[in-house]
């Protein structure tokens, strides 16, 4: 979704190709830095989702979306949505409000299905914005 709205932006926008090979490849950069610092502290923290903790005091409690099989902490739609926001948002400041909306929008629902804490999606939010950050700055 992000990279498909990458090049609506970038086309929107008239970026050339050089710009918008740029664009992407800060995009594909920060997406797979964010995968590999994501995944690592969901298994150095090991957090449990709210699905797991709920079996012990509402058996009957079901997530809205099905729940992945790996730590909940944090939010791998949280850190990848955050980043990317922030890669976008640097690239089209004027479009800033949508993109941040959309990365706010991404961890909410992940909290409102049951698959997520508040904190995974607080926590990722910051991871993802941190990485986009950083691969900025390289």
């Amino acid at each position: 979704m992000w990279f498909e709205l990458a090049i609506i932006v970038a086309l929107f926008e008239k970026l050339d190709s050089a710009q918008t090979a740029a664009l992407l490849s800060h995009l594909g950069v920060t997406m797979h830095d964010t995968a590999v610092e994501c995944w690592y502290n969901k298994y150095l923290y090991g957090f449990i989702r709210p699905d797991q903790w709920m079996a012990t005091v509402e058996p009957d409690w079901q997530p809205v979306f099905p729940t992945p099989p790996h730590p909940s902490y944090p939010s791998g739609h949280a850190s990848f949505s955050s980043a990317a926001a922030t890669i976008l948002i640097a690239a089209f400041p004027q479009h800033n409000e949508v993109f941040a909306q959309q990365a706010a929008e991404a961890t909410r629902s992940r909290i409102i299905g049951g698959v997520h804490w508040v904190i995974d999606g607080q926590e990722g939010m910051t991871l993802g914005r941190d990485v986009a950050r950083y691969v900025m700055t390289r």
